[in-house]
């Protein structure tokens, strides 16, 4: 019987014991063999289930601009994708586009790029630097540590497109539209 579970589930088959530790052996109802998943996979999708309980915790986080720019407060979602993977790098009266994303590693960076170019951090990275070594121009990002910084940073700068969660939108930048 466990044979044929494990021919039909995979790694994933049923197992008879409860409790035991996770290398190799059975946890649970399911049996968890890290040889055959792989311990990368396992994180991956542990990560990609935080990434979907997090917009419940965290509460909703908006897409910001300067409210002097008109160019900015019409922009779509596929413009936002288009700036995000630097395919558009200015604005329509040629004013170059910044980016103020919160600093690598940080939860709402990466839901941003999982959203809206569904890639993480590495694969970002890897395209901005690629960008800039065969002569494409890669947007401007400034990293932001704190909801303070990206306020002021959108309020200095016209052609700022920036990240808040609803609660630290105020006066000072205009609300385009919610990560979903």
């Amino acid at each position: 019987m466990r044979m044929e579970a494990e021919r039909r589930f995979g790694a994933w088959g049923v197992g008879r014991r409860v409790g035991q530790a996770m290398t190799g052996r059975r946890l649970g109802p399911l049996r968890l063999d890290l040889k055959r998943v792989g311990r990368q996979r396992i994180e991956r999708a542990f990560a990609w289930v935080l990434l979907l309980l997090l917009p419940a915790a965290a509460g909703a986080l908006m897409v910001v601009v300067n409210p002097r720019n008109a160019a900015a407060v019409s922009m779509s979602k596929s413009e936002l994708k288009k700036i995000l993977l630097g395919d558009q790098t200015n604005w329509p009266n040629g004013s170059a586009i910044v980016l103020v994303l919160p600093a690598a590693g940080n939860p709402d960076r990466t839901r941003v790029l999982h959203v809206y170019c569904d890639m993480d951090e590495k694969v970002f990275t890897r395209r901005q630097l690629q960008a800039s070594f065969t002569g494409g121009t890669p947007v401007a990002i400034k990293e932001a540590g704190s909801a303070a910084e990206v306020k002021g940073a959108v309020r200095a700068n016209s052609t700022a497109v920036g990240f808040l969660h609803k609660h630290d939108v105020d006066e000072s930048v205009k609300a385009v539209f919610a990560v979903e």
